[in-house]
């Protein structure tokens, strides 16, 4: 019995998150990997399989450049962003 009132608990919490933190619930749910061996960008799955090698390749570079000069936030392409509002669904 002490289990559900936990459970909707939880759901009252979730209920009660923005939408930004919605999203990082999500985020945090999503089956991350390098976008190539050599390192660089992270993205989720889905992302990684629907861009191209040569995009894939242009974002872990830049990412590995912004890197070395010391930033830990690089923005991604314009191609990078359409796949990404694609697959996010937004």
């Amino acid at each position: 019995m002490a289990d559900l009132s936990i459970k909707n608990n939880w759901k009252n919490v979730l209920k009660g998150l923005t939408e930004e933190q919605k999203d990082m619930v999500e985020w945090s749910k999503e089956e991350w990997e390098p976008l190539t061996t050599e390192g660089g960008r992270l993205a989720p799955k889905a992302v990684k399989d629907a861009l191209t090698p040569q995009q894939r390749a242009y974002e872990s570079r830049k990412k590995r450049e912004g890197t070395k000069k010391g930033r830990q936030h690089v923005p991604r392409s314009k191609a990078a962003k359409k796949v990404y509002r694609r697959v996010e669904g937004r």
